[in-house]
């Protein structure tokens, strides 16, 4: 069997979502199996993103601005797919990883997977593709989505596997050492780090974190928070100023290269994720944010969200419920008497891991995957 991989998300582009679809793909297509990821045209370098995923193939439909336009973008995918017809890849497996996509490919009567990461409060349209005879299995991205689906609807008997997330291990292993990242940043070498890394963006907790910085008061913590936009980041430090927090407590990096976290992590003491419940898919989202802070090895202040729960333990993490205000500074506190025990890299979950794994999966219940 062949695979025609179709993501929602733009290729090439910085989404979570393109992350893991190019990820997948290609540690797929360097497992031996024929794997076209079909996307929407992204606004990145695309001649620089086939060169970092070079054993990929890739078929993009429309124009990089369409990424500002989700529905329409989707749309265009769907009609772009039903345009060209079942006899296009005909040899190929679908796996859709979208409700408009799986829909497309539902009414073309086109044998398809679904690899679920997330859903939405209505679900008429993924109602109507997974009841469709024509989607043969479903790939869950860890366990409390698979739970929360079940609990949702009513799906038809079929091959489920979970899969999970991966992370590259080469974004987490430092080039250089805490103490010269510190120093360059102007960080302390006295202070403990508490840092987030990643999106900036709504429901993140970044807000509780910077009360949790006001209400410590504490002069021997540092807190660092590497990514965001430069339109996120001002408004970020516009709230740090008006609780009277200054450099000397927190900084904000704004967006880094991938290639420089392994760094920022280097630098941390603790690392802090304080999603927040009205996160979409909060109860059920797989964050391979989460899963590049567990590899680390460092100790985790952690919101108590259910996927945390699968893959920290109370051993390395400190939970806490985000609806309770003071609940991250004693989380914080619990986390400070933590001692950091480094992953090897076989405890690290591996794009080539995960690509086995479905490969083992597809050979079992589907037929034969082959080059």
């Amino acid at each position: 069997m062949k695979l025609a991989y179709v993501t929602g998300a733009s290729i090439p582009s910085t989404t979570a979502h393109a992350s893991y679809a190019a990820n997948l793909c290609n540690a797929l297509s360097r497992a031996g199996v024929d794997t076209l990821l079909v996307a929407v045209k992204g606004p990145l370098d695309e001649a620089a993103f086939r060169r970092k995923f070079s054993a990929l193939s890739i078929q993009t439909f429309g124009w990089p601005w369409l990424q500002r336009r989700p529905t329409v973008k989707l749309v265009l995918l769907a009609v772009a797919l039903l345009a060209k017809g079942r006899r296009w890849e005909a040899d190929r497996m679908f796996i859709a990883h979208n409700d408009i996509v799986a829909a497309a490919l539902a009414m073309q009567r086109r044998d398809f997977l679904y690899d679920l990461h997330n859903f939405g409060p209505g679900g008429r349209i993924l109602r109507y593709a997974l009841g469709s005879s024509h989607c043969k299995g479903i790939i869950y991205s860890c366990l409390s989505l698979q739970s929360a689906f079940a609990r949702r609807f009513q799906a038809a008997e079929r091959p489920a596997l979970v899969l999970g997330n991966a992370i590259d291990p080469a974004y987490i292993t430092p080039r250089r050492s805490g103490a010269v990242v510190r120093a360059e940043a102007r960080i302390p070498q006295n202070k403990k780090v508490i840092a987030y890394i990643g999106s900036m963006g709504a429901h993140r907790g970044i807000e509780l974190m910077l009360q949790a910085a006001a209400r410590q008061g504490r002069t021997d913590l540092f807190w660092l928070f590497v990514g965001g936009r430069a339109d996120e980041i001002a408004e970020w430090r516009a709230m740090a100023r008006d609780l009277n927090l200054s450099e000397e407590t927190v900084r904000f990096t704004g967006f880094r290269p991938q290639e420089e976290l392994g760094d920022w992590y280097a630098a941390a003491d603790v690392l802090c994720a304080a999603y927040r419940r009205q996160l979409p898919g909060w109860g059920h989202l797989a964050s391979m944010k989460l899963l590049e802070y567990q590899a680390t090895g460092k100790p985790v202040i952690v919101s108590d969200m259910p996927f945390a729960r699968e893959i920290l333990s109370d051993r390395s993490a400190a939970f806490f419920d985000p609806d309770d205000p003071e609940g991250l500074s004693r989380a914080l506190l619990q986390a400070l008497k933590k001692r950091s025990s480094p992953q090897g890299p076989s405890d690290v979950p591996t794009w080539d891991s995960r690509a086995q794994t479905l490969a083992g999966w597809l050979r079992a219940h589907f037929a034969p995957v082959s080059s």
